[in-house]
């Protein structure tokens, strides 16, 4: 719930400064993490430059002091959609604890659109017959910074009271294996293989995805149905968070289950495509 004292429908940012140096911070710790994978996997040097966007003999370069991609990645447009949504992410952070109507608002046009890009990117890839190796890293890798941002940001602002704990523990159990998941991913494409993504992994993109909208759509409902003159008694945390910590739970279960059928021997290709 919102706890400024300003009127919500002024549409003010406002935000604390040391929490959005703190989401900044993180942000920019994550992408650069992605950098250095990249950099790893590519076995050469990454160009770091200063301008928003560079177009190069058709290789992309993004850079705004936050974020930098290897100057050997194919410009496609699935790839493209991938990077939009790593950089929804922190958009999506700073709008969700902006404490006004219209941050939460654009936040949540901000998650929809990154969710928008994940059902795209790959079935593009596939139709246009651009699949990639950075798109095959980096595609399932901005679905868990979207979803996880987007949980752990859940659990922070919304008083789940005595499940508080609980929702901690699933989402907890949803970046073990995504970490997990991503350090296998890491390690196959190190030997020259590739992960094959499991109907399981799929069903628990799609489940998260929704699940994480349908929430976003309640507390836009919740904090902007009174303001607008609209009092509807079952609209409230007593019934909806609840229902929000048995979901998250039934995730943590379907994202247990894909992490563990991971770790088949059939869940691995080889050779991998070259870039």
């Amino acid at each position: 719930m919102f706890t400024n004292t300003a009127p919500p429908e002024a549409g003010l940012f406002i935000l604390d400064n040391y929490l959005c140096k703190k989401i900044l911070f993180l942000n920019i710790n994550l992408v650069n993490f992605i950098h250095l994978v990249i950099e790893q996997l590519d076995n050469r040097e990454c160009s770091v430059l200063h301008s928003p966007i560079n177009l190069i003999n058709k290789d992309l370069v993004i850079s705004s002091g936050l974020l930098t991609i290897p100057n050997t990645m194919t410009v496609t447009i699935s790839n493209i959609l991938t990077l939009i949504r790593f950089i929804l992410v922190p958009v999506f952070l700073l709008l969700f604890f902006s404490e006004t109507m219209a941050g939460e608002f654009f936040a949540t046009l901000a998650f929809i659109a990154g969710a928008i890009t994940d059902h795209y990117d790959g079935k593009l890839a596939r139709r246009r017959k651009e699949i990639t190796e950075f798109g095959k890293f980096a595609d399932p890798l901005a679905d868990k910074f979207l979803t996880l941002s987007a949980f752990i940001a859940i659990w922070i602002r919304e008083d789940f009271g005595k499940f508080s704990i609980l929702v901690l523990l699933y989402i907890f159990i949803i970046f073990l294996r995504d970490f997990g998941i991503t350090s296998l991913r890491m390690w196959a494409l190190s030997k020259k293989s590739s992960m094959i993504t499991s109907i399981w992994a799929k069903l628990k993109t799609t489940f998260q995805l929704i699940t994480l909208i349908a929430a976003l759509v309640y507390f836009n409902a919740r904090d902007a149905l009174p303001v607008l003159g609209f009092k509807l008694t079952f609209i409230n945390d007593q019934i909806f968070l609840p229902v929000i910590h048995y979901l998250i739970l039934l995730i943590a279960i379907v994202t247990a289950i894909s992490g563990i059928l991971y770790l088949r021997p059939s869940s691995f290709e080889k050779p991998a495509l070259n870039r």
